[in-house]
């Protein structure tokens, strides 16, 4: 008894001590909290930031290989090197090692220059040349109807007898004309099995052209499961052009002597050397002589439906009306978004109607249509708080285009075109947004399927599924992106996942202001909203906003110094677990750049207990002109009691605009194999 009135009157000692320190003290990180952070250890001395650096994203698959030559394909409009000069353009190829290069609108004034800088052999011909690290043999040239291009030429690499295509084709029912041609007369009848084929195709996967040419050839960034527009090839700054962003700088080889994509990318230069991206890709085929490889090793890591369980083994589908068969029931709608039976050329990908946006524009809109539906979870509680629920998210997507009708053909027309998303919103008991996830926007011509797979945060207790319809001027009065077969199913797991909660980030997407964040040179832009001298206006990664640092572009520069974007997050919630030492954030956001000019970068500070800045973890840069997804883990130790992101670029020049959306930061779990890497 004694014992149980010492221990209480020390207690109340220690209450009455930890009380006397003036309020708003350094150090007391939320100053209407119970908990006092000055009584907490400080962060171990003998940390660094580095040591808290974790693995983010799994390694990149490995799988075994066939036996096989591996050659480096690069292709590359340079526009008459109107951005750069011959010889920065040859310095830049020879940087990357490529074996076979294909060059369009290349004059053959300068192609010795861009030959003599990159180290290799050319042959060249009307404004679509050859590179080749080895001799080029039997060069020939020729002319499509109406004014398309392409060059042949062959050489041997590593014993291997390859034949090497260039071509520069046209657009609307011109191109229609030319693909089917270099199709039936010049790729199809090719007796060499080695082939490549490299150029700029003036439109990209579903388009009525590179339909026609896909009845023959493969591309590369078709076989990694790239939708169009995932990545941007033209134009190399800026958002939309006179045909929208889109992958259009292509390299193929032959459906039936396949080759094995080891790696590809769109290579964002900076600075740009043309208005064109220059494309790479390894590639393996198969030694001269032998069989054709009968699978590819990567295509099980690539589908796009990978994680996603089979249709017979799919839970239940928890939305009403998912393919608009009801008109649209079950759904709550904004802008006159509609249930049709046909819209600009596209018609249901099953049933009879599907959802799309207005047919004109209603009056003090703004340029999205939507729908969105809420599905309650609260009896899924028990699963969900012990971090043993899922959401299974997937739907079609396409967008309606115009038609270009001329010879007797109809092709789609290439225009900016309106673009559809898909969100899934996880909701707590409150209806406040604890994490937010994004199909991201995509205006393929033909259905094309979206998959996600998303672990629920502890309480979470209802989802809401939204899509949305972003209007372009430049294709219509219409808003057409349409969307059929949408699902949501909930999948409990035997064991618990990793996340502990939602995202801890405010307003991540700058929805419709600035709040909760703290801003020095950034704004928020509507998206579509003119920002200067732009005919193509800024467009979101997601939703209706998007953070922008700078000033109004290619008028006058921003503010001076680094401009920063940050926000502060209490980390009081998680003491219990940082303390266990095994808790971490995982953070990131999409960003991006108007020009390639300079970077954008983000940062996450670490406060000690007694509330200085402990470190700063380094995220990473980016200058590319097109939405990139940047995202870290980073173990938080003992001791820490906040966290800052901050998002950062320095945009004093004019046309050094930049632009972020869908910032986050979440929390989790790690277990000992995690934090020893």
């Amino acid at each position: 008894m004694k014992f149980a009135v010492w221990s209480a009157l020390v207690f109340l000692m220690i209450l009455f001590i930890s009380g006397c320190g003036d309020d708003g003290e350094k150090g007391d990180i939320n100053p209407d909290s119970d908990l006092e952070t000055d009584a907490r250890p400080l962060i171990e001395a003998s940390l660094k930031p580095e040591d808290l650096v974790l693995q983010a994203l799994p390694d990149p698959p490995s799988p075994s290989l066939p036996q096989g030559v591996t050659i480096r394909v690069m292709s590359y409009n340079i526009f008459d090197t109107r951005y750069a000069s011959a010889t920065a353009i040859g310095e830049m190829i020879r940087t990357y090692e490529p074996d076979l290069v294909g060059l369009q609108e290349c004059d053959d004034s300068y192609l010795p220059q861009i030959a003599e800088a990159a180290g290799m052999d050319y042959y060249d011909g009307y404004e679509v040349a050859q590179l080749s690290k080895t001799p080029l043999e039997g060069f020939t040239q020729g002319a499509l109807d109406l004014g398309g291009h392409f060059t042949r030429s062959e050489t041997v690499i590593d014993g291997v007898r390859f034949v090497f295509y260039n071509a520069h084709l046209d657009w609307n029912a011109v191109g229609n004309l030319q693909f089917r041609q270099f199709a039936d007369e010049v790729i199809g009848p090719e007796t060499v099995e080695h082939l490549v084929l490299t150029g700029d195709f003036n439109d990209e996967h579903y388009s009525t052209q590179n339909t026609i040419l896909e009845e023959v050839v493969t591309d590369v960034f078709t076989t990694l499961g790239y939708y169009p527009g995932e990545r941007i090839s033209w134009p190399a700054l800026g958002f939309d052009d006179t045909e929208g962003s889109q992958l259009i700088d292509l390299i193929w080889w032959r459906n039936d002597y396949p080759a094995i994509v080891l790696n590809a990318d769109v290579l964002n230069l900076t600075p740009f050397l043309s208005d064109h991206k220059p494309v790479i890709a390894d590639l393996l085929y198969p030694l001269e002589g032998a069989e054709a490889f009968d699978e590819d090793p990567f295509a099980p890591y690539r589908a796009i439906d990978r994680d996603f369980p089979s249709e017979e083994k799919r839970p239940p589908n928890l939305l009403r009306n998912p393919g608009a068969e009801e008109g649209l029931d079950g759904w709550t709608i904004l802008n006159d978004a509609r249930a049709e039976g046909e819209r600009e050329n596209q018609k249901p990908r099953s049933g009879q109607k599907f959802f799309t946006g207005w047919l004109e524009k209603p009056a003090d809109a703004s340029e999205l249509s939507s729908g969105m539906q809420t599905v309650d979870l609260s009896e899924m509680t028990e699963i969900i708080d012990q971090s043993r629920g899922r959401l299974l998210v997937s739907g079609w997507l396409a967008t309606g285009y115009q038609t270009d009708e001329k010879y007797g053909v109809v092709s789609n027309k290439a225009l900016p075109t309106d673009e559809g998303e898909i969100v899934l919103e996880m909701l707590d008991e409150t209806g406040n947004i604890l994490t937010r996830w994004s199909s991201k926007r995509r205006d393929t011509l033909a259905w094309h399927p979206v998959y996600a797979v998303r672990d629920i945060p502890p309480e979470v207790r209802a989802a809401r599924i939204v899509w949305i319809s972003h209007h372009k001027l430049h294709n219509g009065l219409g808003n057409d992106a349409v969307f059929d077969d949408l699902y949501l199913g909930f999948e409990e797991l035997e064991t618990s996942h990793d996340v502990l909660g939602g995202n801890l980030l405010q307003n991540t997407g700058a929805e419709e202001n600035l709040e909760d964040w703290d801003a020095y040179g950034w704004r928020r832009v509507e998206d579509g909203e003119a920002a200067g001298l732009t005919v193509f206006p800024p467009r979101s990664f997601s939703g209706e906003g998007m953070f922008f640092g700078g000033g109004m572009l290619d008028l006058n520069g921003g503010e001076p110094g680094v401009s920063t974007l940050s926000q502060d997050i209490d980390l009081q919630p998680y003491f219990e677990r940082i303390d266990q030492g095994d808790f971490a954030l995982r953070w990131g956001g999409w960003l991006r750049t108007w020009a390639s000019k300079t970077t954008v970068g983000i940062v996450l500070e670490i406060m000690d207990a007694d509330g200085s800045v402990w470190g700063e973890i380094p995220g990473s840069e980016t200058h590319n002109p097109e939405w990139t997804s940047l995202e870290f883990l980073t173990r938080i130790p003992p001791g820490a009691t906040a966290a800052r992101l901050i998002v950062q670029a320095n945009v004093e020049q004019v046309g050094t605009g930049v632009f972020a959306d869908n910032l986050f930061v979440q929390p989790e779990r790690i277990d000992e194999s995690t934090t020893d890497r």
